[in-house]
């Protein structure tokens, strides 16, 4: 073939990615040097450490606002209300999403309407509906990235929805409201409103990631809202292809796929299911994927899914199935209902009276069933024939004469008669059955479980228990749940599910997890408190802590709790050989005795065990004080603590206790320093009052104390 001819045949089109609209394809890159260079937007690590802020507005309308920084797109799944509500329902890790959740929700409140909000979830039937589907997709699509500005360095410090998404889901969202109004009039019911961004609808306005958290967060949960109240209503034939099932190639790909409902989308601007996912290595802290309008960077997205280890502080598998769900079943989707991505089932009350969260099989009833027969129509009902149950009655023939009364049914059996209820343990539970809860918080994941224990025993119990358990509350919970209006503990009120959640929401927010998280990390074998705890005791405890916070593998909880104890416990327990929790406290509990004797010495008991003398005798005070002599701190002239002990206010990062100093001198905790003990200021006008009395060694011990104070500060700030 000639060289001409060669020049006029057809060239192949290669196969390229699909470019996402409104952005040029970026030009190739001259050297490898440049596109090393690039900065890729991130979101500071410590923004999802603080608490959301009030909404502050619109910033960075005019162009010379924007000359320093860079306008990029990117995507991220560490802000929780992109997902929404219904993405955590499922979740066993999700309480800290839920919970910054519903920090967004409340903050949104003030350009909020009031909207009705959907009592029951879609039903399969209309979850398949092509139109809703569609829908569904279109609105997980909105936020799969969205428009930064950041600076030189890379954070982000304003943001805004991609705008052509964001249109094209107004336009969908309209279209779907109209074609459902007719049907929604004829059956009496309300319209409901199109979700709204912020107070003006304005999403081409630069809003800080705050702002921009809050109000993506508000119209993604009315946006949910608004197709769960409008699905039933739409017609089942909408002319749409319906949105294919993902191949058996795509089942292997990354969770992002499910996580947004990415294959409606997929031929606008994702690459195949096939292509492989970079996550970023920053991934835990926001660092996400970016897309310069000049340069596409369309593969880089976090992964969902990360381990829930870089996530432990937010919660557990355990909590997460003392809450409601089942973290098993959730991983495995061999045991997860046939559903759409974007409709995990939430914790509500089904039209049958029960709660989803049961699926229970019903067992014929015994009652009606005939004495030793098939069943079906008793013999002496003549209403009985196989025309009408399929099943047999009596044949047909003349009718029988009465049984005389004098001559009772003769059993086939003697034992016919117990057969039919043997022996059993009566299950009838009373009020007093449910355990009573005072508002301590660090026996509240306990005390749930209990709760849940008893709900599984059927779900009239479940449902029962919604009202029950308020009778159950007692001192500070009692005092906060009837502080909630009665409708809103109607609406609670209706199964332990949504009780449940109403608790769970008020206690267990980020301050009640940091709080476990550090008891859990500072728990040691007989610190105060627990001078007489056993081995077995403290393994017990320890684990327990361990578990509500972290989701940590034998292995890793077998080392915690080996770091809080004697080192001489090691070569009596040998961890090692230990293969799962069972053996290693069946070890622990064998060699008991054994870890005693080795504990001597150990902990706040050195002295109370090391002693012959009576507890009762009066000297027993200078053993105390020679516990305390090595105490950061510690002077002989420091008075008995004048408050109650509270042990729930918990210093951060580190507590007297765990670097050797000793407790607050105004209630005696361990648990935190004298300027941070609620007490303080009425604590020092009692110090003042004794500075007569002060001598040298008191001063050289208090400046001691203050100096291991603000070094704890100091080592916070480094965090």
């Amino acid at each position: 073939m000639s060289d001409q001819e060669h020049q006029q045949q057809p060239q192949q089109p290669q196969p390229a990615l699909a470019v996402p609209p409104q952005v040029p394809a970026a030009p190739p890159s001259e050297s490898n040097e440049s596109s090393e260079a690039e900065v890729y937007p991130s979101i500071p690590r410590e923004y999802f450490n603080d608490d959301l802020e009030p909404l502050q507005g619109p910033m960075h309308d005019s162009e010379d606002s924007r000359e320093d920084y860079t306008e990029a797109y990117m995507s991220t799944l560490k802000i929780p209300g992109l997902l929404g509500n219904y993405h955590f329902n499922e979740k066993p890790d999700s309480l800290r999403a839920r919970a910054r959740i519903t920090q967004a929700l409340q903050l949104s409140r003030p350009y909020r309407t009031e909207r009705e909000s959907p009592i029951e979830r879609l039903s399969r039937s209309n979850e398949r509906k092509a139109l809703v589907a569609r829908g569904f997709s279109l609105i997980d699509s909105v936020f799969i990235r969205f428009q930064v500005l950041h600076d030189d360095e890379g954070y982000v410090v304003a943001a805004r929805p991609d705008s052509s998404r964001f249109q094209e889901v107004s336009e969908n969202l309209l279209s779907l409201q109209k074609k459902a109004t007719n049907e929604l009039l004829g059956q009496g019911k309300v319209i409901p409103d199109l979700p709204k961004w912020g107070s003006t609808n304005n999403y081409e306005q630069w809003r800080t990631m705050n702002d921009f958290e809050i109000i993506a967060t508000a119209y993604r949960q009315d946006a949910d809202d608004f197709m769960q109240l409008v699905g039933p209503y739409l017609p089942a034939g909408s002319g749409i292809p319906r949105i294919p099932a993902p191949s058996a190639n795509a089942s292997s790909a990354a969770p992002l796929t499910s996580a947004f409902g990415i294959p409606s989308i997929t031929n606008n601007n994702l690459p195949p299911p096939n292509t492989p996912i970079r996550a970023s290595p920053a991934s835990n802290y926001g660092a996400s994927a970016s897309e310069r309008p000049t340069r596409i960077q369309s593969t880089r997205f976090h992964l969902p899914n990360t381990p829930l280890r870089d996530r432990a502080a937010a919660s557990s598998s355990y909590l997460g199935s003392i809450l409601g769900q089942d973290a098993s079943a959730s991983a495995n989707p061999m045991f997860s209902r046939d559903k759409p991505p974007h409709m995990p089932e939430a914790a509500g009350i089904n039209p049958g009276g029960g709660d989803d969260e049961y699926e229970t099989d019903t067992a014929p009833s015994i009652a009606g069933s005939n004495r030793g027969g098939a069943p079906g129509a008793p013999d002496d009902d003549p209403s009985g024939s196989d025309s009408e149950s399929g099943r047999g009655g009596r044949r047909p023939g003349p009718p029988r004469p009465p049984r005389s009364p004098r001559r009772p049914f003769a059993s086939s059996s003697p034992f016919a008669s117990t057969a039919s209820k043997p022996a059993h343990f009566d299950n009838k539970l009373k009020v007093e059955s449910v355990p009573q809860w005072d508002g301590d918080e660090d026996k509240l994941a306990r005390w749930i479980d209990k709760v849940n224990t008893l709900a599984k025993m059927s779900p009239e119990v479940h449902t029962a228990l919604g009202a029950v358990v308020p009778r159950r509350l007692t001192n500070e919970a009692e005092t906060w749940y009837y502080s909630i209006t009665p409708s809103q503990r109607d609406v609670f009120e209706r199964s332990w599910t949504t009780l449940r959640e109403a608790i769970a929401s008020f206690w267990m927010n980020n301050q009640w997890l940091e709080r476990q998280k550090i008891r859990a990390n500072l728990a040691r074998f007989r610190e105060a408190g627990h001078n007489r705890e056993t081995p077995t005791a403290f393994v017990i405890r320890k684990l327990e802590l361990i578990r509500t916070v972290y989701d940590f593998s034998d292995t890793e909880c077998i080392q915690m709790v080996m770091r809080e104890v004697p080192t001489s416990w090691g070569p009596i327990i040998q961890p090692h050989l230990c293969k799962n929790l069972f053996d290693f406290q069946s070890v622990v509990k064998y060699q008991e005795n054994n870890l005693v004797d080795a504990s001597s010495g150990y902990g706040a008991s050195f002295n109370s065990s090391s002693t012959t003398r009576s507890p009762y005798n009066s000297n027993n005070r200078s053993g105390y004080q020679r516990a305390r002599v090595n105490l950061v701190g510690w002077s002989k002239n420091i008075p008995a603590p004048e408050f109650p002990k509270d042990d729930k206010n918990v210093s951060s990062p580190r507590t007297p206790e765990s670097v050797g100093a000793r407790p607050c001198r105004h209630c005696g905790s361990g648990m935190h320093w004298d300027k941070e003990c609620r007490h303080a200021k009425q604590g020092e006008r009692r110090v003042r009052s004794n500075l007569a009395q002060i001598e040298d060694e008191d001063v050289a011990a208090q400046d001691a104390y203050d100096e291991l104070y603000y070094a704890s500060e100091s080592d916070s700030e480094d965090f």
